[in-house]
């Protein structure tokens, strides 16, 4: 079986069209994206450029970019959500509070399911995204503004010391807004920073 990429064709060897379908046969819930990022995979994992790759596909099909988006979404979140339990929760929260989850996660346990019959990644998150908001997505203890009235100069390390802090308290290192001023004070005045 062939599909058509980037000005060539990809070629996609028996074995692989064979768990192609037996991912699409464990999809619960089809959804086009879903089936699509299925039918995509094995050229996304073989590709030196996957993003480019599933872009260029998706483009020749004239898929909206909504659809593209879902496919990519789908397609680059797979073994993060499948290694679920391995990854740091400030990691694994940034996605699972990310538009296109339920989608993300019905790839994922497709192809778990097809694959090596390991579904445990994907319960854990699962069990995850029924915490209470406030556990799963706690409000954020400080802003960019926060930054500037500790007199911090406006700069890409506002990136860095809003992770910092946001990881901390995701991990529930730290709880209280006087606590994220600190870290933010120590992150800042740890070198190198411009």
């Amino acid at each position: 079986s062939c599909l058509a990429a980037q000005g060539g064709f990809c070629s996609v060897d028996s074995e692989s069209w064979q768990q192609t379908l037996r991912i699409l046969e464990s999809i619960v819930a089809p959804a086009f994206v879903v089936a699509l990022a299925a039918l995509l995979r094995a050229i996304f994992l073989g590709s030196p450029t996957p993003d480019a790759s599933i872009q260029v596909i998706c483009r020749r099909w004239r898929l909206s970019n909504e659809e593209t988006g879902g496919v990519q979404c789908c397609l680059s979140r797979e073994r993060l959500l499948r290694a679920a339990r391995e990854i740091p929760w400030p990691s694994l929260q940034r996605v699972l509070i990310a538009p296109r989850i339920d989608e993300s996660l019905s790839f994922a346990a497709a192809v778990a399911q097809a694959t090596d019959g390991d579904t445990s990644g994907i319960e854990y998150c699962r069990q995850q995204l029924a915490l209470p908001k406030e556990e799963l997505d706690p409000a954020q203890l400080l802003t960019g503004h926060d930054l500037q009235q500790l007199g911090i100069p406006c700069g890409p390390i506002y990136r860095e010391i809003l992770e910092t802090v946001r990881d901390a308290q995701l991990r529930q290192a730290i709880r209280s807004r006087e606590e994220a001023l600190s870290l933010a004070r120590a992150t800042w005045q740890t070198p190198p920073h411009p």
